[in-house]
């Protein structure tokens, strides 16, 4: 039997865990992204720290899958849309000293200031979309990328000449006015020749289409002539930098390829609307009103760009006695409020308290719950512990079951009609395998009954601390913690409860 109850235990749990699997399926915790909501077309210095703490506050509150700022713009990226960030003058006039070291070592020493230019351009360059909206960046490219030209020629390199050249024509175009006005005749020699070599190569082009009637496109920073909507024809393959303008109100930048994307459509309203600069990421409206009309759509139009399931769409608003921070929780499917929320913000700096409470009631009132099942039910791990205690139990029983049937075949009468030995061996080993059994099954359900009782009121347990966790007033302290788990010993098991105060 010492052998037997072993690989007995071994199925039974085998046989508890294939019945809990399907607790595994338990829908995870909903997507959530937050974003900022501005009237007025200057964003709140704050926004982006408000953004930040009520990040951290959900993070913290295991109620939801948190997507923060920094891996929603990432998925921006991966759809092609760049931030609209701007370096700073300070960061700008810190490059043009480089610039300008660059160019006096290029009368002295080529070589060394061809190091120098380049570090310039790549400190230009890590923000490449600017040069599509930040026209003093544009022409500080345009500059170090001339004198990196004559530089590598003086230094003898002119193939690495005519490749910075090759890169100027196919970001500012052929018609770039480039003459010993202003350059050395060496230099407008070799700008000419490459723009005659790739005068064929001005083959592709790009469909853009939407309610775009008066509005232009600008590829790289240079404004294209074609009336939108349309296709832009002319252009040399590669990528590009797509912003669409209509009079006062810019699109979102968009780094595209020719002919291996499909066609962007251009939604004006809902892009102009959209601040995405490296410092904020949300909404931006004329005022009031017009947020009010379309602040839920856009807010679930961006969620749904970036694949999450709930945006946290928070801003603050002025009041009778004083100043509010407020948060929105909008459903990203349906396009619905779920819920809206706010706490007294005196000062216009962030207050992780008051983002507390906001994430709190959010996710209480409004949040993964709102129409659905609540929190507490998607809580895997009790789902886990109670299917298990269901499967041990089901076990135990089954045990049970079988004690009474194997002490019944091992107690059975002998059938004594044929008096011999090899009649009545293979009665006797029949009869000795149920008593093993029966023996087994005595230990194995009781065990199983006692294991799966604990599991089960482990898991009761558990899903009813998940729902005052869910219910805990805002007055509670924030840093209380309580665990608990279930623990087995040779003689038993129960159930360990700790809390921190």
């Amino acid at each position: 039997m010492s052998r037997l109850l072993p690989a007995r235990l071994l199925r039974v749990a085998i046989v508890a865990a294939c019945l809990a699997v399907p607790a595994l399926t338990v829908a995870a915790p909903p997507s959530l992204a937050v974003l900022e909501l501005t009237v007025g077309r200057n964003p709140d210095p704050a926004a982006g720290n408000w953004s930040q703490v009520l990040e951290r506050e959900f993070r913290d509150i295991h109620r939801v899958s948190l997507m923060d700022r920094s891996m929603v713009l990432a998925r921006l990226g991966q759809l092609g849309v760049v931030p609209a960030r701007h370096l700073s003058a300070e960061r700008l006039a810190a490059i043009e000293d480089v610039v300008r070291v660059g160019e006096e070592q290029l009368y002295t020493e080529p070589s060394a200031a061809i190091e120098v230019l380049a570090r310039a351009l790549r400190d230009l360059e890590a923000s490449a979309e600017s040069l599509a909206s930040q026209p003093r960046m544009r022409t500080l490219w345009l500059r170090a990328m001339m004198l990196l030209a004559r530089a590598h020629l003086d230094a003898g390199q002119e193939d690495g000449a005519l490749t910075v050249l090759r890169e100027v024509v196919r970001v500012f175009g052929d018609d770039l006015q480039v003459t010993t006005r202003d350059y050395h005749p060496a230099l407008v020699n070799a700008f000419t020749r490459t723009v005659k070599a790739m005068s064929g190569m001005r083959t592709a082009s790009l469909a853009v289409s939407g309610r775009l009637d008066g509005c232009r496109a600008r590829i790289d920073g240079r404004d294209i002539a074609t009336s939108l909507p349309g296709t832009l024809t002319g252009l040399y393959p590669g990528p590009h930098f797509l912003q669409v303008r209509c009079g006062e109100r810019q699109g979102l930048i968009r780094r595209i390829g020719t002919g291996d994307v499909p066609p962007p459509v251009i939604d004006m309203t809902f892009e102009h609307a959209v601040v995405h600069d490296g410092e904020h990421l949300g909404l931006v409206f004329q005022d009031a009103a017009e947020a009010g009309r379309l602040g839920v759509a856009f807010a679930a139009r961006l969620g749904a760009m970036v694949g999450v399931q709930r945006v946290a769409l928070h801003w603050r608003e002025s009041g009778e006695s004083g100043a509010d921070a407020v948060l929105a929780m909008i459903d990203v499917e349906s396009q619905v409020e779920l819920g809206r929320f706010r706490v007294d913000s005196p000062t216009a700096g962030a207050s992780r308290e008051a983002a507390r409470l906001l994430a709190q009631q959010a996710l209480r009132d409004g949040g993964p719950a709102a129409g659905t099942a609540g929190g507490w039910r998607r809580n895997a791990g009790a789902w886990v512990l109670s299917s298990l205690g269901v499967a041990a139990l089901v076990v135990g029983a089954v045990e049970g079951g079988l004690y009474f049937k194997y002490r019944a075949d091992a107690t059975r009468p002998y059938d004594l009609s044929v008096m011999t030995a090899e009649a009545i061996e293979p009665q006797f080993q029949k009869r000795k395998q149920a008593a093993r059994n029966a023996n087994v099954a005595r230990i194995v359900g009781p065990v199983m009954l006692g294991v799966g009782a604990a599991a089960l009121a482990g898991g009761i347990v558990w899903f009813l601390v998940d729902d005052q966790a869910d219910r805990r007033s805002a007055g509670q302290a924030a840093g209380r913690d309580v665990r608990l788990a279930p623990f087995w010993a040779p003689d038993g098991g129960g159930l360990a409860l700790s809390t921190r105060f």
